[in-house]
């Protein structure tokens, strides 16, 4: 192998406005580059898609704590109610929003007809309360030899039902109080 041969040709030059000889091409390039382009954008669909459930789960759980505030500040009412005024035994008579569950079979709190007469708090339909009456005449202290006919021996027993409701998502709590 000579010196020269080493070295490019540089005597044949191409005129400026011809183009050079075309190599066969097969364009290999041009098709890996294609498949490259479609996985990036499937992973680019799958990303989005991804982000949209985690958004959509984001706003769900929102919801749902925001439902369970609700539900939370209508058993509070319900409580404070309770606690506060003196509940007359002859308004529990089966109907809403005080209910005899002694002698009653008790409302579903999962269907929407068990709401439309509860108590709203504030007038606020998404936070809502009602009483049962549990049992009139609970004995809490028979150790002591307490009968149900002794003055301050029983309680009435009383289940508070709070729904709370905030988009879709709906919470019911129960809260179990006992009183004189």
């Amino acid at each position: 192998m000579t010196v020269e041969s080493m070295f490019i040709d540089t005597s044949k030059r191409y005129p400026l406005n011809t183009v050079a000889p075309r190599r066969r091409q097969g364009g290999a390039v041009l098709i890996v580059s294609l498949l490259f382009l479609a996985a990036l954008t499937l992973i680019g669909i799958s990303a989005m898609r991804g982000t949209a459930l985690q958004e959509k789960m984001a706003g769900n759980t929102v919801q749902h704590n925001v439902a369970f505030q609700r539900a939370e500040a209508a058993l509070n009412a319900g409580l404070n109610d309770l606690l506060t005024n003196t509940p007359n035994i002859s308004n529990y008579d089966g109907t809403l929003p005080t209910y005899d569950a002694f002698n009653n079979t008790s409302p579903d709190p999962f269907t929407s007809a068990t709401w439309t007469s509860a108590n709203k708090v504030n007038g606020d339909s998404s936070m809502q309360w009602y009483a049962e009456l549990l049992d009139p005449d609970r004995v809490v202290r028979p150790e002591r030899g307490c009968t149900a006919s002794q003055q301050g021996c029983t309680i009435r027993v009383f289940r508070i039902t709070a729904r709370g409701k905030s988009g879709n998502a709906q919470v019911v709590l129960r809260g179990i109080v006992g009183r004189e």
